[in-house]
Parts: C-alpha cells; structure tokens; sequence
C-alpha cells in the first residue's frame, strides 16, 4: 500500500512525532501496564466496579499526566486540519479504537488522560455509539436493548470525570508566601542612617478569612442494599463580604478514615451530587454566590464497608476563570 498527496508518495503518519500527542501515548502505556508513573504529577488508576444485570463489573484503567505546556498551534499545522489537542480524556474501547477526546470537568490545570475500558462493558459501550463512533452517548435507543446498559455508561463517564478532577486539584500550584525581608533590611538601613528606630522583623502574615461560610450536616444510611455517606452542605458569602457575587470552585470527595483518625488510603467516589435539589455532573462545580442567598448541595457516597469510618469534605475556593458558566443541572 502506498500514500499519495498531490501526487506524490508520502510516508506514512507517524503519532509519535506530534509532541502534542506523546503525554497521551505515555497515559495510554501505564494504562496498559507497560510503563509506571514517574512522580506524583501522574496517575494510573484501575477503577472500582458498577452494578450491570446483576454482578459487578470491572470498568478498566485510566492513566493521566500534567501537560506542562500547551502547543499552540502553527499555520502550517492548521492546514494540514489536524488539531492540537490538549487537557482531554482518550476514550478508548475494544481493539482500542479511540472514541473521543472528552473535556474533563475541571480545566484549571491541563492533563492528557487516557481511559481503556474494560472487556466486560465493551458490549454495551458500543452500542451506546452513533454511526459516527465518536462518543458514548447513555442516551442511545440502541442501549434500550442492553438491560442496565444506560445506568451502566452513565455511571462510568462520571465516575471517570469525577476521579480525574481529584487529580487535577492535587496539581494546583500553592501559591509561595511573599517575603518581606528585603523590605525591613532596606528599613534598618535607613533607621542607622537617620536615627530612626529599627524596624521589627516580620511575625507571620496574617491569613485573610474566607469570603463564604459552610454548614456541613453528614449521616450514614443503612438500608438492604448496604451503606452509603451522605452529606448537605450550605454555602453562602458572609455578611461582611463587600461584593454582591462571587465565582467560586467547589470539589466534595470522602476520606476514610483509619483507626487512629489519619487519611486511609482506600479510595470510595461519589454516587451522585445535587445543586439545588437537581442532579448535576460529579467532578468540580462553578457557582456564583449571592449575598444574601446561600446554596444547597446534597452529595451521596457510592457503597462503602459498614465497619469504615468515612467522611464527606468540601473544598471551596474563588474561581480563576471569571467567564465560566454555572454547571447545568438535569431535572431527575
């Protein structure tokens, strides 16, 4: 077989040589096990099972790494219409055909991520696909056919959306404490110099107080088909706030907790996440804040062991990205 262009034969693509591509081939290597992370800016995740006709089934792996720096795209590259694409996750399924590049929920820092779905729930994702094959859709009347098919995809993609937005958060820079030390050797110099008394050195910067207040009310509910965590938060901007809004972050995730109180390392994601009493997507909600008009979040655990000691917690911090929009909530 020989590739022409014009014309003339041409090699063929080689996916190796697009730098944009590489992070993606690497996620895609430890997702198939045949390469490890290489520091705590990658993960490789193999992820939890869903309830499908019945018994558990595995759903797969997925594998991501921080894109330290985005391309940009040259004229040269845009006519060849192949687009760069950066702070997505792969999906992949059976023989490894790639499906999509989905945006993840979160975008504050960019990843490459790549998800290779397990044999068990080939089936019913393929049938969740258009004819064009370029994404799994629970809405599928193709999936009418597949008992729990539904549940089963729509559980995956936000369970899958949900767990990369934990890994995105652990990315966020901390920003570095400002040094005033320059400031009170210049002040001395000029207190020696002028007679002046000397200024003090520096105590600890006074932290500023988070504009919003949090009411936290969390139980366990026990029923005949196990436990699970479930939490309501209240969210609101405190009365002292001087502006009338503000655009801010909210990510909900479970610890489980050892027996002597420290971080467990084992892993229970969220079930479901209502704003306002209505279903939205798990992973990070963007939300304006009103004076005066708190919000309402409700948030519900997947099973969990009855003799673990699990807890609901809430990060809430300003947005970075004035422009982005409120997250949509379905009516169910």
């Amino acid at each position: 077989m020989h590739l022409m262009d014009g014309g003339k034969e041409v090699a063929p693509p080689n996916v190796r040589q697009r730098a944009d591509l590489r992070p993606y081939i690497h996620a895609y290597e430890m997702a198939v096990g045949r390469a490890q992370p290489r520091g705590d800016r990658e993960r490789c995740t193999d992820m939890k099972t869903l309830p499908f006709q019945g018994k558990e089934v595995k759903l797969g792996k997925w594998a991501a790494v921080q894109i330290e720096e985005v391309l940009e795209q040259s004229p040269d590259e845009e006519d060849d219409g192949e687009d760069i694409i950066a702070n997505a996750i792969c999906l992949m399924r059976k023989p490894r055909m790639v499906v999509e590049y989905m945006a993840p929920s979160h975008n504050t820092v960019p990843i490459a991520a790549v998800y290779v779905a397990d044999e068990a729930i080939d089936n019913a994702l393929r049938f969740s696909e258009p004819p064009p094959h370029h994404k799994w859709d629970y809405k599928s009347d193709r999936l009418k056919n597949i008992a729990d098919g539904a549940n089963l995809v729509y559980g995956l993609l936000r369970r899958l959306r949900y767990q990369v937005t934990l890994f995105q958060n652990t990315l966020i820079p901390i920003p570095p404490r400002p040094s005033l030390e320059p400031l009170n050797i210049l002040g001395r110099m000029l207190a020696d110099l002028l007679g002046g008394t000397k200024p003090s050195r520096p105590g600890p910067i006074p932290r500023h107080p988070d504009p919003f207040e949090i009411n936290v009310e969390q139980s366990r509910h026990i029923s005949s088909t196990g436990t699970r965590i479930h939490g309501a938060f209240k969210l609101g901007l405190k009365p002292d706030y001087i502006e009338e809004t503000l655009l801010v972050d909210v990510v909900i995730a479970i610890s489980v907790l050892a027996e002597d109180n420290a971080q467990h390392d084992q892993q229970v994601n969220l079930e479901s996440l209502r704003l306002e009493g209505k279903l939205v997507e798990l992973g990070c909600l963007r939300v304006k804040l009103l004076k005066d008009s708190p919000i309402h979040i409700e948030a519900q655990s997947d099973l969990i062991n009855p003799e673990w000691q699990a807890e609901l917690s809430i990060d809430v911090t300003a947005a970075s990205i004035q422009s982005a929009q409120v997250p949509e909530a379905n009516d169910d």
